[in-house]
């Protein structure tokens, strides 16, 4: 099943999740950026967050982003100052971004896609881990990008439940010749030569 049919489904009112899973350069920013250019195209708003090597540290850093940041925020910067913001009080604030989260998806459908989540914080894994499950009857898709086996125990953990929990598993690997011809054609306009496809099946 593709993004795009999983972003049909949302559409018609369920939640969904799709895993994106590949090593270093494979291309899974470029499939993000891709799903989300579609999404928007179809009346979806979108937020976007990507994790930072080191970020760890920072309490649902790429969350907040992809909820609150951008141009066209998902959710308003306003309720970001009534928000609970200490680490003890994650249970509450994963309840209100719930809620705020739950009134959004009653007027249009939404796509969060974070990006490089074997970089992210535990509260990350923590609303990752809830947040999906308790949204499942809303028209809320999570798009979510890592590399196999790297990042904090919860995160793996939470990747772990929501791939047994049924999310879409979509593993990014080399490109055969064929399609990095393909690839390389496009790029160069041109048919490619021998040093070229080598580079481009990285």
């Amino acid at each position: 099943m593709s993004i795009g049919v999983q972003l049909d489904r949302v559409r018609s009112g369920v939640g969904a999740v799709v895993l994106v899973e590949g090593e270093p350069g494979m291309g899974k920013t470029r499939l993000l950026a891709e799903a989300d250019r579609v999404a928007r195209r179809l009346a979806f708003r979108v937020g976007v967050g990507a994790a930072e090597p080191g970020a760890a540290v920072v309490e649902l850093a790429p969350l907040m982003t992809a909820l609150f940041e951008g141009p066209h925020p998902l959710l308003e910067r306003s309720a970001l100052r009534e928000l609970r913001s200490l680490p003890e009080q994650r249970y509450w604030l994963l309840q209100d971004l719930q809620m705020l989260l739950e009134r959004a998806a009653l007027d249009a459908p939404l796509v969060i896609s974070l990006d490089d989540l074997q970089w992210a914080d535990s509260g990350t894994a923590a609303a990752l881990l809830a947040m999906p499950a308790r949204l499942v009857d809303l028209p809320v898709a999570w798009i979510l990008a890592f590399r196999p086996g790297q990042g904090l125990p919860q995160m793996l953990s939470a990747i772990e439940h929501l791939g047994d929990s049924g999310a879409e598993r979509i593993v990014l690997g080399p490109l055969d010749d064929a399609a990095a011809a393909h690839v390389a054609e496009d790029l160069i306009d041109a048919e490619p030569d021998e040093a070229l496809l080598e580079l481009v099946k990285g």
